[in-house]
């Protein structure tokens, strides 16, 4: 396991490299993929700064993922500029779309999968408490 600063350092630049991606896309689909992906991963930061044990079940995530979802990003704008009239290039464009409305979704599975402890822990404090106002009459 690296260092955490390391870590979130080199990862922050992904992140920055997906945000200025970002800002050179026009399809709203995507932006709003790369918006979720973004917050997600930006609570991945917080949640690491708060925990750093959480850190070798992240590192694997940002340091195999983060990065190639900024590669795609990058062909996705280097492609689109060209303005190609192809097949391969339309197919292309279609499946990073739909690989990015994925990405999406497991950059927040992932980051559910980081605070899954935090929401059990939190619900069994829910319950305890309920029973508590149940057996104290106030419910």
């Amino acid at each position: 396991m690296q260092d955490l600063k390391y870590l979130l350092s080199k990862s922050k630049i992904n992140l920055n490299n997906i945000k200025r991606f970002k800002n050179k896309i026009n399809d709203r689909d995507i932006k709003t993929s790369i918006d979720n992906i973004i917050k997600s991963i930006e609570a991945v930061f917080a949640l690491l700064r708060e925990n750093p044990a959480k850190a070798p079940r992240a590192e694997t995530f940002l340091e195999n993922y983060l990065p190639d979802f900024a590669k795609i990003l990058n062909d996705y704008v280097s492609i689109s500029n060209l303005k190609l009239q192809s097949q391969e290039a339309d197919s292309f464009k279609t499946k990073a779309k739909i690989f990015l409305n994925d990405a999406a979704e497991a950059s927040n599975a992932f980051l559910g999968e980081l605070y899954s402890d935090k929401i059990i822990n939190s619900s069994v404090n829910i319950d305890a408490l309920k029973s508590n106002f149940i057996s104290d009459g106030l419910l």
